[in-house]
């Protein structure tokens, strides 16, 4: 009897100790979580700007201003790295800093995969293709989406089964210049899941305006204009110029001289030009006198052969002194009257998207709208 007790109270003993251990390990694992937690600072998930053939940035914001690093390569084992370039600041509460991490001697036409690491923590993997160095590409086209994120969401939604390799947007993507407002409008997680491996450009709108937060969220790859609200950049060798209606653009003004001398000097067979406010458009707000008198001046001259604006919220083709007009700004905001001018080709009042793609000497161009349906589509062909 005397023995039993004994071993009855040894097995309880035993059992504590165990007990004890598990619970300590238990609480380890808690205070780890905890703690890779309160470093766990990326609020949102990482997007490209800025893609070249040999080279992206990836933007990551933050609440910390430690520096983040991304790992990438050819395969998952993702044994290159780079680190923060800079940063820049929201006008968040708190504050949230963007950190864009250049990745260079990229591969043209190459899949690559990446990851985001800041203080110990990993993103998941995700990946993105180089834009190949054939005149071969395929785009889409959205803008004015500001207000009405579930009117963006679906089309976004149907947008990318197209398998766009770049988005160009043609303004107002937020409703205000606001932090939360560019949360609401525009850094949905539809758009979010297409830019984390395609890069967008913006065309600035009055809208969000050149403010603080326009500026820390986009990044312009490096170009002639030497700046970041106005822009070129080349791929496949199809120049894009990417221009700014909220800042001077009169002839003679800076960002004139720079639009004349990149047209000038491309060499590339197919040139568009991205911009927000229309030079040529019926109805809506009408012609922007300052970029009609840019378009004037130079767009038959150095052979442009698109001119995409957004601002007047509805689709619309125009065609002037053989130039393309396409107001594109049916992203979502509420939709105004088109009206038909002299130059006018097609109107259509829906909430749409476009898909352009180029091969070689040809351009395809489809206009589609919230159902799916084409609304508009048209061929160009230099052969």
């Amino acid at each position: 009897m005397k023995y039993q007790l004994r071993q009855i109270f040894r097995d309880m003993k035993i059992n504590s100790i165990l007990f004890k251990f598990f619970r300590s390990f238990l609480l380890l694992l808690i205070a780890v979580a905890s703690t890779a937690a309160s470093y766990a600072t990326i609020v949102m998930k990482p997007y490209l700007q800025a893609m070249s053939q040999n080279s992206v940035y990836v933007m990551v914001e933050s609440t910390s201003e430690s520096e983040v690093r991304v790992l990438y390569g050819e395969n998952e084992l993702t044994e290159l790295f780079h680190n923060t370039n800079y940063i820049l600041q929201t006008t968040a509460k708190p504050a949230t800093y963007i950190h864009r991490i250049e990745l260079d001697n990229l591969k043209p036409g190459t899949k690559y995969y990446y990851r985001v690491m800041q203080d110990g923590v990993d993103l998941p993997l995700e990946s993105f293709y180089t834009i190949s160095d054939n005149l071969k590409l395929k785009f889409a086209v959205i803008g004015d989406n500001r207000s009405f994120p579930d009117k963006f969401n679906s089309l976004l939604n149907d947008l990318k089964k197209h398998e766009p390799q770049l988005l160009l947007l043609t303004g107002d993507i937020a409703a205000t210049p606001d932090y939360k407002t560019w949360k609401k409008d525009f850094f949905i997680p539809e758009l979010l899941s297409i830019a984390k491996a395609v890069p967008f450009f913006n065309a600035v709108g009055n809208h969000e305006r050149w403010d603080t937060n326009t500026i820390a969220f986009t990044q312009a790859p490096q170009s002639l204009s030497k700046k970041q609200e106005y822009y070129s950049f080349e791929l496949s060798g199809i120049l894009f110029v990417v221009l700014s209606t909220e800042h001077k653009i009169d002839p003679n003004t800076e960002q004139f001289l720079f639009l004349e001398k990149t047209l000038k000097q491309s060499q590339a067979e197919w040139k568009i030009v991205l911009f927000h406010k229309s030079a040529y458009v019926g109805g809506g707000h009408g012609e922007y006198l300052p970029m009609k008198k840019v378009a004037d001046a130079l767009f038959k001259k150095y052979n442009v052969d698109l001119a995409i604006s957004g601002h007047s919220h509805f689709y619309q083709r125009n065609y002037v002194d053989n130039v393309y007009h396409l107001t594109i700004g049916g992203g979502g905001a509420p939709l105004y009257v088109p009206k038909k001018k002299q130059y006018t080709i097609k109107s259509v009042k829906k909430h749409h998207y476009a898909i352009i793609e180029i091969d070689h000497q040809e351009l395809h161009f489809k206009a589609i709208d919230i159902d799916g349906k084409i609304i508009d589509e048209f061929k160009i062909s230099k052969i």
